[in-house]
């Protein structure tokens, strides 16, 4: 016989309490006011983009700079393994913001979860059917000042 039988109340089941229990608990610290407005409402990558470009899991944006100073183009190579916003974290504390600002036409890869069909990609058909076409829409006979993050740093120092 269970307990809501004997005493006639219902009775719910111990992980619906326990969860029951967590929710109400974190729904009284958010009404508590002790945490700092920030932490619910961060916005990461919040530089102004544009996707000019995409192959397979690649995604090339361009950044928004009303005023380009700078000759050369930057583009920037981050990790397949970070996401790319890790570049461009917060205002004040972002490199791209940083680039943009100091007047360079900038560019950042931002590289998704890759399909099931990747896994037969080599190592060239990665640099070259991806990151070397993104970097030729950027500038098909021009240099550019390629920047590496991690594991984009190998892949810039392959190119």
């Amino acid at each position: 016989m269970t307990a809501s039988k004997i005493s006639g109340v219902s009775c719910m089941h111990a992980s619906e309490a326990a969860s029951f229990g967590l929710q109400s608990a974190w729904n009284e610290v958010l009404a508590s006011g002790l945490l700092p407005n920030w932490l619910t409402r961060v916005k990461v990558g919040a530089t102004a983009s544009d996707e000019i470009f995409a192959r397979g899991n690649l995604r090339l944006l361009k950044y928004r700079c009303d005023d380009v100073t700078e000759p050369t183009p930057i583009v920037i190579v981050p990790s397949l393994i970070n996401r790319h916003y890790i570049l461009d974290l917060l205002p004040e504390r972002s490199l791209v913001e940083a680039f943009v600002q100091a007047g360079f036409e900038t560019y950042l890869v931002a590289w998704s979860t890759p399909p099931d069909e990747d896994r037969y990609l080599s190592m060239d058909d990665l640099l070259e059917r991806r990151l070397l076409k993104a970097i030729d829409k950027v500038a098909p006979n021009a240099k550019v000042h390629l920047i590496g993050q991690c594991l984009g740093g190998t892949f810039a120092a392959l190119l």
